[in-house]
């Protein structure tokens, strides 16, 4: 006889509302998926998964000039709204729509595999992406409680 199996069923979305969309292309390794909510930078005419990259204020030179520019680091403004797999055995450009604007879960945001910060959710503000923290509350009716 069998044991008993229990199913998880999340229905959580990132998603909250008022999504802004823009059509672009994202290199994805062989076999690889780019997470929902994982957030995303602008790389030339792409886009390109962020990692949690700070600013480089620089090196200044002695001549006036940089010895090492300045850098702004990995700027996050867009957000993976969905699951993207490369099942292909080579690194492809993928089409996609990237979250641009919007309310969308904080909890559900990822930046370089890592739950993101409150400074991450101020740095997406900028764009029009708002974070917003959301707690699932479950309804229990007072008849069929136990």
């Amino acid at each position: 006889m069998g044991g008993v199996t229990f199913d998880t069923i999340v229905n959580k979305t990132l998603q909250l509302g008022g999504g802004k969309f823009e059509q672009g292309t994202i290199t994805v390794a062989a076999g690889a998926t780019i997470a929902c909510g994982t957030l995303l930078k602008r790389s030339g005419n792409k886009f390109a998964v962020a990692q949690d990259i700070p600013p480089n204020p620089g090196t200044p030179g002695e001549d006036g000039g940089w010895d090492t520019p300045p850098s702004p680091g990995d700027i996050p403004l867009a957000i993976m709204p969905f699951d993207l797999k490369n099942e292909s055995n080579a690194a492809a450009d993928m089409g996609f729509r990237a979250l641009i604007g919007g309310s969308v879960r904080k909890d559900m945001l990822n930046i370089g595999g890592a739950a993101i910060t409150s400074a991450h959710a101020d740095s997406l503000r900028n764009y029009g992406i708002i974070a917003v923290h959301s707690t699932d509350v479950s309804r229990v009716d007072p008849d069929t409680s136990v």
